[in-house]
């Protein structure tokens, strides 16, 4: 029972929201217990309920307190459209408006106290049909039975013929709320006003603010929060961290965007070191360009291709190394260099040949990415028979994600579909081992092979490559 009360409360606080923000001919002064009880406790929650015709006073209280006046109690007043909260432990009140809480009354999901129309109770509902049920005895009082349909959870109320307010309902959640022991008559004045000892504590004032002094607006819409959150957004665009960076973002304003640059940005910054160094980058192309007039050397080509790949700029890096390869080279960097332009402008033909010179040099060019990539190009052509064979060669040795992420495609398209999610978890499986500034680097192998993987079906091929740790 202590665990569920405070769900019971908030049901309690809900359905002082319901309260009608305008006075209800004919509401009845009364006293009685509203008694809710839930499937997962068996003991119900009980508390006090006054109505003097105009406004309304809930007490609750925990069962630990030593007394009622240690606990809470809400009153509505209906014709002022206010509400207040009363914490008789603290002396001190919360004044709210209950006008602002009616655009969401529908979606509570408890009742209003009343009246009700008797005839359709559900007739000022939206979307939402009745349909009277019969007529029962409950809680001592005569009552129609109504069931509601539509757009919210069905759910059943029993409504009083004479008062016409909710004696019961239960809803399709299994929550029972209960009007017990009514008594009618007038009630003390005393019980619906605030006491003269108590002090107004301003809830627009901490509505607005961000640990009670921090304007919301500061963190969510000045300038600085906007610069802030819009930087790692684009940082997580290129990055791609877990998604629950967007909501902390969106929602933290400035301090979500300052702790999602101390966890994810600073750590990255030796990775994205040669993308912030685009001034430097730049300002050496434009010198090699002019030098390469002068000089133009195979070397200085071969250099400018260099930095026109880490430019991404692939059909200036092409056309470099075009200039940089002679009869007379015999080292295999700018075959290489030309071969990843290509891969990049996707023209697989021309890459091939300029990757087979590369392995005919150097079997293990570039920690054996050269061969990976020759496999991956093989495949491209559409020659699947001698792709197989570099793949199953390079893999033997090979761990590189690149490679991997390659071979399943591979062996997906020849319809290994297991091979290839066997490989595909291989990749994966490196998350669990490497360090954190290593999985960084290999997180968009890690979304490339998650993304192979939904697109691959389960599925065998009888004498398919075991995949090898």
């Amino acid at each position: 029972m202590p665990a569920f009360r405070p769900v019971l409360i908030f049901v309690l606080l809900f359905a002082a929201a319901q309260v009608p923000a305008q006075a209800p001919a004919g509401l009845p002064s009364f006293s009685g217990d509203i008694s809710v009880t839930s499937n997962a406790t068996t003991s119900p929650f009980k508390e006090k309920i006054f109505s003097n015709g105009q406004k309304i006073r809930l007490d609750m209280s925990s069962g630990d307190m030593l007394s009622r006046s240690e606990g809470t109690s809400i009153i509505i007043d209906l014709t002022a459209h206010s509400r207040y909260l009363l914490m008789h432990a603290q002396k001190m009140y919360i004044e709210t408006d209950t006008e602002s809480d009616e655009a969401g009354s529908a979606e509570a999901g408890i009742p209003q106290i009343g009246p009700y129309n008797p005839d359709s109770p559900c007739a000022n509902q939206g979307g939402v049909t009745c349909t009277k049920a019969g007529i029962e005895v409950v809680n001592g009082r005569v009552c129609d039975k109504w069931i509601y349909a539509g757009n919210t959870e069905k759910q059943t109320m029993w409504l009083d013929q004479a008062l016409h307010v909710s004696i019961k309902t239960v809803q399709a959640g299994g929550i029972t709320s209960s009007l017990e022991n009514l008594h009618l008559g007038p009630q003390d004045p005393n019980l619906f006003a605030i006491p003269k000892d108590y002090r107004k504590y301003d809830a627009s004032a901490i509505r607005g603010n961000y640990l009670g002094f921090l304007p919301y607006s500061l963190l969510l819409y000045s300038p600085l929060s906007l610069i802030l959150r819009a930087i790692c957004i684009i940082h997580w665009i290129r990055r791609r961290p877990n998604t629950y960076w967007l909501w902390i973002l969106i929602i933290g304003g400035t301090v979500g965007a300052l702790v999602y640059i101390a966890i994810e940005i600073i750590p990255d910054a030796t990775l994205l070191r040669r993308s912030f160094a685009f001034i430097a980058r730049n300002k050496r192309i434009r010198g090699l360009e002019v030098t390469v007039q002068d000089n133009p050397a195979p070397g200085n080509y071969e250099e400018l291709g260099d930095l026109y790949l880490d430019a991404k700029k692939y059909e200036k890096a092409r056309a470099a190394f075009d200039l940089a390869i002679t009869g007379r080279t015999s080292h295999p960097s700018p075959f290489y260099g030309r071969a990843l332009a290509n891969i990049e402008l996707k023209d697989y033909a021309a890459a091939e040949p300029d990757l087979q010179r590369v392995i005919a040099m150097d079997p293990k060019h570039d920690f054996q990415r050269a061969a990976g990539l020759l496999g991956y190009v093989l495949y491209k052509n559409g020659k699947n028979d001698e792709a197989g064979k570099v793949f199953a060669a390079v893999t033997q040795t090979s761990t590189i994600s690149e490679t991997l992420c390659h071979y399943a495609e591979f062996l997906a398209a020849q319809g290994d579909a297991a091979q290839a999610r066997a490989w595909l978890q291989q990749v994966l499986n490196k998350k669990a081992t490497l360090p954190l500034y290593l999985k960084r680097r290999e997180r968009p192998w890690f979304r490339k092979a998650k993304s192979l993987m939904k697109n691959i079906p389960q599925g065998s091929k009888v004498g398919s490559q075991q995949a090898t740790a």
